[in-house]
Parts: C-alpha cells; structure tokens; sequence
C-alpha cells in the first residue's frame, strides 16, 4: 500500500508542477452540432434556437427544416448552451465539453406549453441530467458517455459509473453487479435501442446481471437512462432496475477516429458519414484485452490466471426521404478464463476452464407519421452461451484431478417491438406499443454430488418458449405545472403460462419554478433465469417447471429543488413490497432468491416468500461549472424478507445506508497558439454498510472437507463496513486536429479491506474470509482525431 500511495502522490505533484496562470485566449476551435426534437412526438422542430451562453458577442445558430444545427469555430473549452423554440420550454444545457479532435454531437428534446387562453402557466427549464423519456416522473437518472469516462474509480464501465447514483450499490467483491435499493441484482433490466438484450458482461455468471467488464464501450453510447424504481409502462420484465442504453450516431459530416490504450484493454473505433454529403453513417469500435496481449509475450501480470476478452460495437444510421430512418446497430464479446488453484506445496488442486460470448443485433425503424405521430419498430437477436469445466482433487492431493462441474448452456433470443406515439394537442399524449420475444435454450449442467462423490445432472433441457408483452401509456397535462402519466404494462410468459397486469401511475407537479413534487407507484416482475425453471436435484426430475414469477408493488414520493442556476438537491422516499417470492421448501425452507446473485441452484422453489424494501435517497449535484463539480449522495434503507417459517429478517443486501461524494476539478495550463492542455482530478470517497453472509459450520466442514454453510444462522452474520476511495488524474491536450489525454483511474486507492464472507479451506482445514476488491490501477492514453 505505500508504494502505491507514494506512486499516485508522485504522478500528483508532477501534474501539479505543471499548473501555470492560463491564457485568456485560445486559437482551437471546433463545431458543435445536433438536433433538436419534440420532447412527445419525437419529430425535428425547425427554427429552434440553439445559443451558447457567455459568449461575447452572443454566438449561437436555428435549426433547418429536419431540425439539425451547427455552430462553426467554437473555442475549446466547456459551455452552457440554451435551447428555445417558440410555444416550447427552454431548456439549459450545462457542461457542454468542446474539443478540437472530434466535433461535438448535442441531440436534446424540448416540451410544448400547455397554453390557458393566452397565458403561459410556468416556464420549466429542464437539464442534461434528465433522460430522454417523457413518461418517467421519478427515479430516474440521465448520463452520458463524458461522465462514464469522468468518474474516478468508473473505469470506463457504465455499470461502476451507476453505482455513484443514489440508491444503488455495486458489488464490493469487484464485480459490477447493480443492487438498486436492497434488491437483489437479479432484477436488473439491461435494453439497448429499445430492447432487452442479455447480462453485457464478460466473465459473467448465469443468471447473473454482472461481471468483472462490460462489454458496452463507453465510446458508442449516446445520453441514456438509468431507472431505480417505479419504471414506466414502456419497461417490463424488471424488479429492481433498468439500463436503458442508447448507441449514438456517427459523424454525418466527417471521418473522425478514437484511439486509446489501457491496462484494461487496447481499442479503436471510426466513425463518419459513407460519402461526402451523405446522411447516412457508420460507428464502430473494437477492443481487445491488453492482459491477454501481454499473456502472450510471456509477461504475466495476472498471475497463474490468463483471462482473455474481446468486444466489439457498431451502428449503421440510414434515413430515407420518405420511408423514415433505419439503423441497424449490434454489440457483442469474447471472453475465456484458464484459472488454477495451487495448494501450499504448490500442488495443483483445482482448475476452471471457461468460456463466455453475448451478442446483441438489431434492426431499428423510426417513421414519422405527421408532425403529431411517430412509429418506432425494431427486430432484434440475441443471446448467451456459457461453457466451462471445473476439476478438482479435494480428496487428497495425490488423487487427480476429477470433473466435479460442467457448463455447456446455450440461449438464443428473437424480440420484436414497436410503440406508436401520437400527440392530440399540448395536454394529451398517448404511447401504446408490444414486445413479443423468442426465447431458445439449450442447457446441460453437471454438478458434483459431494457425499457420493459422483457427477450428476442438475439441468437438461433444450426448447423454446414466448414471452408478450404489451403497454400503453396515456399523458395528461392540464397546465405546464401538472403532469399525469396512468398505464399498464402487460406479461405473458409461455413457458408456465402465467399472465401478470401491471398498472403504472406518475405525477409530477411544478408548484413553482424552483419545486418540483413527484409521486410513483407500480407493480412490477421478471421471470427468473431459464434454467431455475429446469432445475433437478441429483437425478430426480424438474421441480419448477411451474413456477410463477414474484411480484414486486414499488412507491415513491419524491421531491426535488433548484438551490441555484448551478445546483439542486433531490429527495425520494420510497417502499417496496415483494410478493410470491421464490424461496426454497423442507429442508431448504431457509432458503429465498432475494438473497441470490445469480442462478446457481438446483433448489425445489414454490411462491411463498416476502419481501420489503425501504428507504429514503438524497442527491445534491452541483453541475460543473467554473472547471468543477461536486455530487453528494446518501441513502439510508432496510432490506428484509420473510419465509412461513420465520419472521423478518435482513436479506444479503441490508448495508442500510451508503454514502457517496464524487468531486473534481480541470485547471487550465499555460497554452500556445497551437496546443491547449488541461489538468483534470477526481475524485470519490465510498461508504456503506457492511452485507449479510451465512456463517461456516467448521465442524461439518471438516467432516466433508468442503464449505458447508450453517443453514440456522441463513444470512444471520454482518461482513465489514466499507470505505473506498477512488482518485484519478489526468492530463488533456488539445492540438488543432487531436485531442489527447493520458488518464491514471485508481480504484480503492488505499487499498481497504473488508469482510465479505467466509468459506472453509479444505488444503489449510481453516475457515477463512474473501476480502474487497483491492486496489485496481488503470493508466490509459486516449487520442481523438
């Protein structure tokens, strides 16, 4: 820990020394483009006015007939940029980033006013922090690709940066699993485009909505939404969360490229318009693991593992002058892991063998029907497959290595949705649309049966099933200060043939320009992962084949206020109710998903569990400005469940409170006319309580010579609180043509530690304890051109 401390202090005071008075002036310069839309009927609005503000004189640009502007020789630098049109709410945009090596894309949606007579009720500004979804009223949180990239400790992955939001909790082991609100991260919800796509994680687990990587690369997302609660009609299939992500279009009017480089991986994309002049683009960008890389000429710096990952994204964006605009988008990735276990002779006792691939591609349609309609359709594939072996010599080390598991689980999804959204004036609105999915499989698992100390089969099973899921949404506004959002959200699941109904509600009312009061309410569920349905214990046959889906009653109130032009302060209380929970039955009646990660479990379940959810979350965010930025979260909540043959209880997840504090700031270098270069630190302090774990029984252990969980005390013992900090400094340059910058992103900087767990060891006969994470350093150079 103190070389790593006396390295990160050096690289500080090395950046620091560098901190000269700036220049008043600079040469660079860039253009900054985009569209701006309808936020209800999604169609372009010509004329609108696009104005960079504190410019002198004003600099600014209107949007042409498809809604499109640009603004040429725009300085390098950060901007608040104000968009208008005439009958609409401005909309303030703050820390719009400026760099000379790619042109900056700005696509932002505008409300019309709902007019009495000839009066404007309120004139409500909305920010870049919102998302893109008109019908969400609460818990939600809009980012961009700038702040995946921004946050200390985020390491480039989404899933990290999310867990800097209120309310919701990453995985302290070094997965990037999301648990949102004591929930179980089972729950999540993962879309792209607008429709669901698997768990887009390498090295990830069945079941499971994590991994140590993911494989959305920060560098093809557009603004998109991040929901912990209460979601609207248009989301199904989720208990806790949903990812919606959205893949941003290349470059209409030049070839630009990214290049960067990291310990994490080395990677490279292009994007641009196919000829001069042409609408239609192309976005593409591919990585490969630098462990792997280095792996291979014989330095090995993870050790006697060699993790290997790749991945790959792209979208095609082709509009038409009359049959709308089609696109055509996919992700996907590689990963294999070749990990042995070695005693303390040095005898090998144990190695895994596996392999993992996702991918994700569509077709995406959008048609403006009138200036009031907008059809939106999609076609999609997707799937998973995950295979591995597992040998172990447990017994005695002069034994061999014996299969003791084995993977070969293969999905394939077919998905098809379309949603018409049509605006009758300023107060109505409605949303209806269907997603119906194919869903494939083909799943052969062997587990070890210990006390016979023999393979069997605990999944096999290949077939098909549906899930259909429709909604509609309808939007009232009576006045720009009230709106109502009343809805259903409709599952029907082939495989058990079970349909849930689903109501949705949200309020938002504006009681005046600085307080907004929230209010929602749903019912919400997902199907558990394929193969729990499939489920076998040793030999005997399937026993959830019927099994029904929980039901989870979300509430939220939420209350959120303008402190200043630069800083507001949001507050949500809320409460959950599960219902039907899985959990497990006879000698397993301990036993309930809720406290699950992933699918692995050969358990009988019925629907008998409850489950609750409580809390309160606040967020001050102050937006960068003046070269810097601070965020504070904390949320203090309760996470129990309950089985007929116990009381409450804490699940896993009941830390009960964490805090977060993300801040940073840029100091401007001394420039020449040529270059302009920019210090950058941030930072995040992390605080949380510490999760449950069943406690070892070591005597039974020692018996069996493998961890065997004491089932009285099910989630009965506390690990460690846990402190974090995460710090990651960087330089930026500008050139006329590029725009560099060389990045260290450490996380867990002091290198903290805390009990997760504990787990017998058969090779030392000693219980022993998994920690955090440790520190993770990752010094990356990117260059933009």
């Amino acid at each position: 820990m103190m070389k790593t401390t006396s390295l990160w202090i050096a690289l500080s005071l090395f950046f620091a020394s560098l901190l000269l008075q700036a220049q008043t002036a600079t040469k660079l310069k860039q253009s900054l483009r985009g569209q701006i839309f309808d936020a209800d009927a999604g169609v372009p609005l010509p004329g609108a006015s696009v104005v960079v503000l504190g410019t002198s004189p004003l600099v600014g640009a209107q949007t042409d007939e498809n809604g499109y502007f640009k603004i040429d020789n725009l300085p390098v630098g950060r901007y608040v940029v104000k968009v208008s049109y005439i009958g609409y709410s401005e909309q303030i945009l703050p820390n719009v980033q400026v760099n000379s090596g790619k042109q900056t894309e700005l696509n932002t949606r505008l409300k019309e006013h709902v007019v009495q007579g000839t009066e404007v009720v309120v004139e409500q500004s909305r920010n870049k922090t919102e998302v893109i979804n008109d019908i969400a009223t609460v818990s939600v949180k809009g980012f961009s690709p700038e702040e995946t990239r921004r946050y200390a400790g985020s390491l480039n992955d989404p899933s990290r940066m999310a867990s800097s939001f209120a309310g919701v909790v990453g995985n302290p082991s070094g997965s990037n699993d999301i648990i949102v609100r004591g929930n179980s991260p089972r729950g999540m919800l993962w879309r792209m485009e607008g429709l669901e796509i698997p768990n887009p994680n390498h090295f990830s687990d069945e079941g499971s909505s994590g991994g140590p990587i993911n494989i959305i690369n920060p560098n093809v997302l557009g603004h998109s939404g991040f929901y912990t609660g209460a979601f609207p009609a248009n989301f199904g299939n989720a208990s806790s969360g949903v990812f919606d992500l959205k893949l941003r279009n290349g470059n209409k009017e030049k070839s630009e490229y990214v290049f960067q480089a990291g310990v994490i991986g080395i990677e490279a994309g292009a994007e641009g318009p196919f000829k001069p002049g042409s609408q239609a683009t192309y976005l593409v960008n591919y990585r490969y693991s630098t462990l792997a890389m280095m792996n291979k000429t014989g330095l090995k710096i993870s050790g006697d593992d060699e993790p290997v990952f790749q991945d790959g994204s792209f979208k095609v964006r082709l509009p038409t002058k009359k049959a709308g605009i089609f696109s055509v988008y996919g992700i996907g990735g590689y990963s294999t892991v070749y990990s042995p276990f070695f005693d303390t002779k040095k005898v090998k006792r144990e190695e895994f063998n596996g392999s993992n691939t996702m991918w994700a591609t569509g077709i995406n349609h959008l048609l403006f029907l009138s200036t009031k309609t907008t059809l939106e359709s999609n076609i999609g594939s997707s799937g998973t497959g995950r295979n591995f072996k597992f040998k172990s010599n447990s017994h005695s080390a002069e034994d061999p290595l014996t299969l003791t598991g084995k993977m070969n689980n293969q999905y394939q999804n077919l998905r098809f949705n379309t949603a018409l959204s049509h605006k009758w004036n300023a107060k109505h609105k409605m949303d209806v649309g269907v997603t119906y999915s194919i869903l494939q499989f083909n799943i052969r698992t062997t587990e070890y049966d210990f006390d016979n100390r023999q393979t069997f089969e605990a999944y096999r099973q290949k077939g098909t099933t549906g899930l259909f899921q429709p909604f509609a949404n309808w939007q009232f506004r009576p006045n720009d200060r009230l709106t109502i959002n009343t809805g259903a959200h409709l599952m029907h699941f082939g495989l058990v043939g079970q349909t849930r109904v689903e109501p949705r509600l949200g309020v938002a009312y504006q009681a005046n320009p600085r307080h907004i009061f929230t209010y929602g309410a749903g019912l919400h569920s997902r199907i558990e992962p394929v193969s729990t349905y499939f489920a076998r214990e040793n030999k005997g046959e399937m026993q959830n084949k019927n099994l029904k889906t929980g039901r989870a009653f979300h509430q939220v109130a939420g209350h959120q206020v303008v402190l200043n032009e630069k800083s507001t302060l949001k507050t949500e209380i809320y409460f959950q109710q599960l219902n039907e929970v899985p959990i497990g039955v006879d000698s397993m009646n301990y036993y309930s998903t809720l406290n699950e990660i992933d699918a692995w479990n050969t358990t009988r379940l019925v629907n008998k569990g409850l489950g609750r959810n409580y809390g309160m979350d606040v967020t001050y965010e102050r937006m960068f400005s003046d070269n810097y930025y601070v965020t504070v979260t904390q949320s203090v909540y309760r996470s129990e469940f309950k089985n007929p043959d116990f009381n409450w209880k804490p699940t896993r997840y009941d830390g009960r409170y964490v805090t977060n504090v993300l801040l940073g700031k840029e100091f401007a270098l001394r420039s020449g006319s040529s270059k302009e270069r920019t210090l950058v630190l941030n930072g995040r302090l992390f605080y949380s309580g510490a999760f449950n774990y069943t406690p070892v029984d070591e005597q039974q252990s020692r018996e069996a010579n493998r961890t065997v969980f004491n089932e009285r005390e099910y989630m009965g013992k506390k690990g460690s609180n846990i402190t974090r900090i995460d710090f990651a400094i960087g330089l930026r340059t500008n050139r006329a043509k590029t725009t560099q910058t060389l990045k260290l992103d450490i996380y867990n900087v002091l290198n903290q530690t805390a009990v997760l767990g504990e787990y017998y060891n058969s090779y030392s006969n000693k219980i022993e304890v998994p920690f955090i994470l440790g520190i993770l350093p990752n010094l990356m150079y990117r260059i933009e051109f």
